[in-house]
């Protein structure tokens, strides 16, 4: 209860410097904006706690949140965009930007960014993403998302190590130590059911033999990285942590990551690979001091990071756009953004925000170096039509294939390269 009264006097106080600063002239009566907000991550009370605060402060705009569940988020917005029924404003992953960006669905933030200022107030790497259609800023970036490592601190302890691995030379090591499946214990999570699992395999690759042209998955022929030799043994070392060390549960090959979760969270496992929403489930389901967040190994190529992002957009066809940036500035502002973050567990977009103490926190310290780290950031080929089905698709179950013997290490990486030159030579005829 005195988190919730403190929340609510943080917010007040927002919403009252907020009004105190001024607003530009607005005709008389209020103007309705709907805002949809599609993440299961932070509850819908949260996000009309924010509404409020801000018609408080603002007496001319109403504000109607629209909760959209996650699951359904993509398929909903697109017949609603479609069908002309769409919301003024809403929050998106930097991953759908390709389908509504591309789709003409989105206004141009970008009048509105550099006069509020905020181009040069959000994260780099998010406005990089922002930018993936036409090279214009459709979105702007509220949430940074680090891919980092999870280290059990009791695992670590019985494995003689001191801190997490360093190096993926390291992490075979210690993952072999922690390893008695006799004692249903092992020290990896080898995901192979669900389209996140391409995150694992590929930082292997990376590590091994590097990054694209402009940290993409393509060389400046357009043809994918992946092929090469030392990508491929990048991906012989992942597999033989699963074939061959047995460091990882034989179920993880159709395991997902809700299942890597639950064996972390019950002491099964020594090391997971995840998104930051699982500092906050394993601070709740364990307790913050019997878990260690770290950035992803290095290997012989160097050390890579993956990263997300989500972004607020204004529906281009909305007849109450200036309202609907009133509301989306509000909530990027530092105190709002900062507070939105810390209730999801990610960093905030605003880097006026990282001043906040909560992200000097242990847990916090590995994704922000990882956000901060801009020449080691993966790029996605989000720019790609067919991205989201390439590794919704084409990944779990190849993968699963990989992992099961099935294939070899160069049949997987000819098949997903294949796909993606596919789709980038699609995407260029476009």
């Amino acid at each position: 209860m005195a988190d919730r009264v403190s929340r609510r006097r943080f917010l007040a106080t927002v919403a009252g410097a907020a009004a105190a600063a001024g607003r530009p002239a607005r005709a008389q009566g209020r103007t309705k904006v709907t805002f949809a907000w599609p993440f299961a991550v932070t509850s819908q009370a949260f996000q009309e706690e924010l509404a409020t605060r801000f018609m408080d402060a603002h007496k001319s705009i109403e504000i109607e949140v629209q909760i959209i569940p996650q699951t359904q988020a993509v398929p909903k917005l697109t017949a609603a965009f479609t069908g002309g029924a769409a919301p003024d404003c809403l929050a998106l992953s930097h991953q759908w930007l390709t389908q509504f960006a591309g789709g003409g669905y989105l206004e141009s933030l970008e009048p509105q960014l550099k006069a509020s200022g905020l181009d040069r107030d959000l994260a780099a790497p998010l406005m990089a993403e922002s930018r993936v259609v036409a090279n214009t800023a459709h979105s702007a970036g509220f949430l940074a998302d680090a891919y980092v490592l999870y280290c059990s601190t009791a695992f670590l302890k019985d494995a003689g190590a001191a801190e997490p691995p360093r190096t993926f030379d390291e992490f075979a090591r210690v993952a072999r130590k922690m390893t008695d499946a006799g004692r249903n214990r092992y020290g990896y999570y080898a995901l192979g059911a669900t389209g996140w699992s391409y995150n694992q395999w590929t930082t292997w690759m990376f590590a091994h033999g590097g990054l694209g042209a402009g940290n993409t998955y393509f060389d400046a022929a357009r043809k994918c990285v992946f092929r090469g030799d030392k990508h491929v043994e990048g991906l012989q070392r992942w597999l033989d942590l699963y074939q061959k060390d047995k460091v990882s549960p034989a179920a993880s090959a159709t395991g997902t990551w809700q299942d890597s979760a639950n064996a972390f969270n019950a002491g099964q496992l020594g090391m997971v690979f995840g998104w930051m929403g699982l500092i906050g489930n394993f601070s709740k389901s364990l307790g913050p001091d019997r878990f260690v967040v770290a950035r992803p190994p290095a290997g012989p190529a160097g050390q890579f990071f993956y990263f997300g992002g989500n972004g607020y957009a204004i529906n281009r066809q909305s007849k109450v756009k200036e309202a609907a940036w009133e509301y989306v500035r509000y909530l990027l502002t530092p105190e709002v953004n900062g507070l939105l973050n810390k209730e999801w567990g990610a960093i905030p977009g605003n880097t006026r925000a990282w001043t906040q103490p909560w992200l000097d926190t242990p847990h916090f310290r590995a994704p922000r170096a990882v956000v901060e780290a801009a020449p080691a950031l993966v790029r996605y080929p989000s720019h790609l039509p067919e991205w989201p089905q390439w590794f919704l698709n084409v990944c779990p179950a190849n993968i699963q294939k990989t992992l099961l013997a099935q294939q070899t290490a160069r049949q997987h990486v000819d098949t997903v390269a294949t796909a993606l030159e596919t789709l980038l030579a699609k995407s260029a005829k476009s």
